[in-house]
């Protein structure tokens, strides 16, 4: 049975909305919830692009698969979308009191989106090709 599009690109739609917001918290945050990621180290805070943005890549290879599109056009489709956004999300955090853009993050940002191509592919042969069990 086909998945309807909602159930299927609802979370990586979701997920790039959530960094949406966290992209927006100004650099400097003095009381509130978003204090601890102002006041996180730097290092980690690039380091976090990676897993993000993995499974942003990794969500949006399981919605295609949902509705039965999979193989090397939809690998390439998944990372243009999951690479775009973070390269337009860093030109977004240019206009953000305190942030910045950088091309580092960009390509931790690439990381992430191979790392996640290659769990979505490892997760597929483990689950017998099955994609309801990938997740």
């Amino acid at each position: 049975m086909k998945s309807s599009a909602a159930r299927a690109f609802a979370p990586p739609l979701l997920l790039m909305g959530l960094i949406f917001v966290l992209s927006s918290v100004p650099g400097r945050v003095e009381e509130g919830m978003f204090r601890v990621l102002t006041e996180l180290d730097p290092t980690w805070q690039n380091l976090l692009h990676i897993p993000i943005f993995g499974l942003v890549q990794y969500l949006w290879l399981r919605g295609f698969a949902l509705k039965g599109k999979s193989g090397p056009t939809y690998v390439a489709l998944s990372f243009i979308l999951t690479l775009g956004y973070g390269t337009l999300d860093e030109l977004h955090q240019y206009f953000v009191p305190g942030r910045y853009a950088s091309f580092l993050d960009v390509l931790l940002n690439g990381c992430g989106a191979v790392l996640g191509a290659l769990g979505f592919w490892l997760f597929r042969k483990i689950s017998g090709d099955n994609p309801e069990t990938r997740f």
